[in-house]
């Protein structure tokens, strides 16, 4: 049997409705991540909250920090943020990409571990050429 390192096994105990709720966080943050790639947002407010969001339901859900942060690269990886780039999304360099990827990840582990953090990570929007 192949296992794969980026499945995430949720606990056997959560209850039904936090699964179906991170299901829909992690939804929304595709779409905002997506959103903010192809120009249709330009803050990176939307982003941060649906990070928090999604972090929160799967610490809730019992999902040890590892697993969580997973989560949330996988759904960066959906959303066409990580991997190669599209026609889409060839307005941002690679180094941009990246550096957005990195700032999502902060928000991810500062919202494990602190969730009242108000991080200012917002560093990739002050990135030289990053074209938002």
């Amino acid at each position: 049997m192949i296992e794969d390192k980026n499945v995430v096994s949720l606990p056997s105990d959560a209850p039904l409705t936090t699964y179906a709720s991170a299901d829909k966080v992690e939804a929304a943050l595709r779409l905002e991540v997506a959103s903010f790639l192809f120009g249709q947002s330009k803050t990176p407010e939307g982003l941060r909250d649906r990070v928090r969001e999604l972090t929160a339901a799967l610490r809730e859900m019992g999902l040890p920090p590892e697993s969580a942060l997973l989560r949330v690269k996988a759904a960066m990886f959906t959303a066409g943020l990580t991997g190669a780039a599209d026609s889409r999304t060839v307005c941002l360099s690679t180094r941009d990409r990246m550096t957005i990827c990195e700032t999502l990840v902060t928000w991810c582990i500062e919202s494990y571990f602190d969730p009242s953090t108000d991080s200012q990570s917002d560093s990739f929007l002050v990135q030289p050429g990053l074209k938002h």
